[in-house]
């Protein structure tokens, strides 16, 4: 009987990680064009504020700085590489619910990073974060039934 719901749950979590992966896929497509619209759109603010009187070269050094901070590609590596470890686990067997656990809790802080670094973007920034917001939920789910399972 155990060991039927361990086959369920395991069904249950690569379902989840199938979509956690098609989500970062998504965000990863989107991103260039993101990063784009956020550098014009900081661009556009910052020549708004600054006005005729200002020097271009900084403006831009600056644009680069925030758009950088703004980068989310970090995040998705992360998640990738989360998502192939938590598989692998899943593969090994055994008792393995406390580091689930503990990748879920990374995964759902780097899905936290991807929506706040892309907040307020528009455009296709509101897709990244429709694909964050239902990462979290997937996870969420994974994280209750890897709680049961303990």
């Amino acid at each position: 009987m155990r060991a039927r719901e361990g086959e369920s749950l395991e069904a249950i979590l690569r379902a989840s990680l199938v979509r956690l992966a098609e989500a970062v896929e998504g965000v990863a497509a989107l991103r260039p064009e993101v990063e784009q619209r956020y550098q014009e759109r900081l661009t556009q603010r910052l020549i708004a504020a600054t006005g005729d009187e200002f020097n271009r070269q900084r403006l831009l050094e600056e644009v680069a700085g925030l758009v950088d901070h703004s980068d989310i590609s970090e995040e998705l590596e992360r998640m990738v590489t989360h998502i192939g470890h938590f598989r692998e686990l899943l593969t090994a067997g055994g008792e393995v619910g406390k580091k689930l656990d503990f990748l879920l809790q990374e995964m759902n802080r780097e899905a936290n990073t991807l929506l706040s670094k892309t907040g307020g973007v528009g455009g296709k920034g509101t897709r990244i974060t429709e694909l964050g917001l239902a990462m979290k939920a997937d996870i969420e789910k994974a994280r209750e039934q890897v709680q049961n399972a303990e």
